[in-house]
């Protein structure tokens, strides 16, 4: 680390904030109920700046973000259910200045780069590889994306679906999502790759 500040062992380094960066911090927090689709609220951040992070259980159903909306369809082949699941939501965001007030402050030329008047990311370093099999993450909440995709045929077509999370208690594993793209099986393109870049996960504390 590098710079001045204070260090939360085994968790975000806020010693090593630069000069012309903001530390991230929660923009939203909040538990909603949805069926299909749920619009992510605007904040003081732009949705470009958006990490969301989700704590839910539904053993069928796959949750996907794509930056503007978060969805959940059973995870199946074929045409679209919507799945009705209410899930605790976080919204983190990086770049803008948080408003300094009562609490703790970080200043650097003046200028407010860590405030506790809202609540400071935390991570410890725990993260979820995507697969299609069952991994505990324990009490965590996880970042919500998209993570592969799966292609597969049913009733004369190909339905191609991006990969999101289940998760059934604190276990997770990818699912098929909604349905992207479609077209005759007579050319199908039938497959399934997952990333394996690490997910982060971070107390369920928001």
């Amino acid at each position: 680390s590098s710079g001045s500040g204070m260090l939360i062992q085994d968790s975000t380094d806020f010693m090593s904030i630069a000069l012309n960066t903001m530390a991230g911090f929660c923009v939203w927090r909040g538990s909603v109920t949805f069926s299909g689709t749920w619009a992510l609220p605007d904040t003081i951040a732009p949705k470009s700046n958006y990490m969301v992070f989700g704590k839910w259980s539904h053993p069928s159903a796959t949750v996907e973000c794509d930056g503007t909306v978060v969805t959940a369809y059973e995870d199946r082949n074929g045409e679209d259910v919507p799945a009705t699941v209410t899930i605790t939501i976080a919204i983190f965001a990086s770049g803008i200045a948080p408003t300094p007030g009562p609490g703790l402050n970080f200043f650097k030329n003046n200028a407010c780069v860590f405030s506790t008047t809202n609540r400071p990311f935390i991570y410890n370093r725990k993260t979820w590889t995507p697969s299609w099999s069952w991994t505990d993450i324990g009490d965590s909440m996880i970042m919500l994306g998209v993570y592969g995709y799966d292609s597969n045929t049913n009733g004369g077509w190909d339905y191609m679906k991006l990969a999101g999370i289940v998760r059934s208690g604190n276990a997770v594993r990818c699912g098929r999502g909604r349905v992207r793209w479609r077209w005759t099986d007579r050319y199908a393109l039938v497959g399934q790759r997952l990333t394996n870049i690490p997910v982060p996960c971070i107390p369920a504390m928001y």
